[in-house]
């Protein structure tokens, strides 16, 4: 028999499923741990997303990798080696052409004879390089830059009687843009092997120039 001073005690509250009132009034603490977590990408629960950033990540250093290997390669130096053969294929057939010429002077003869022989195993060097390089010649590239105004020059000279001077003075302007040509190839050039190829070629190059300015020497 309970005394008749004591009240009864009142139940706890509890909130209900409908959104009345139950439970603790500590259960906003315990039920905070339990709130649903935000998605994240690098959480591991959107792999989708994960994967995209990675392959969007390879790319752009796919990219940057190619670029910067490019920019450290140079640019490609064939068309300092293409010039060179089209030197060469000038100054072969002024030689040729001149050797088919009746009145040429026994030095001219021979510096015609030699140039030839000369630049033609030379130009074999430097076409050689090019093939190794991937890159196709033929005639009618080599020939592209013939000059149509000095054949001519030298035709006309014939009648003239002027033809041994007139082959002399354009022998030493092919010959010099030849030597300005095998500059160009030299120093775009990063091989010490090619570039001691090119000073090869260029020393050949000076004995013909030295040969057409000074026959008797």
């Amino acid at each position: 028999m309970q005394p008749d001073n004591q009240q009864p005690q009142t139940p706890p509250t509890t909130i209900s499923p409908s959104g009345q009132s139950g439970g603790s009034d500590y259960d906003f603490i315990t039920n905070a741990s339990k709130s649903p977590q935000k998605s994240n990408m690098f959480n591991g629960k959107n792999t989708l997303q994960r994967v995209a950033v990675v392959v969007g990540l390879l790319v752009i250093v796919l990219i940057v990798f190619s670029i910067g290997r490019s920019l450290l390669g140079g640019k490609s130096n064939t068309p300092q080696f293409l010039s060179v053969a089209q030197n060469q294929q000038q100054i072969i057939e002024l030689s040729n052409n001149a050797l088919q010429v009746s009145g040429l002077t026994l030095e001219n003869r021979n510096f015609a004879v030699t140039t030839k022989v000369s630049v033609a195993s030379d130009q074999k060097l430097i076409l050689n390089y090019l093939k190794n390089k991937k890159f196709k010649t033929n005639d009618q590239l080599l020939n592209k830059t013939i000059d149509a105004k000095a054949s001519k020059k030298l035709a006309d000279s014939i009648a003239n009687n002027t033809y041994n001077d007139t082959f002399k003075t354009i022998m030493q302007e092919k010959l010099q843009l030849y030597q300005d040509s095998l500059v160009s190839a030299y120093q775009s050039s990063k091989t010490a092997n090619t570039k001691k190829v090119l000073e090869d070629i260029s020393s050949s190059a000076d004995i013909l120039q030295k040969m057409i300015e000074n026959p008797s020497t």
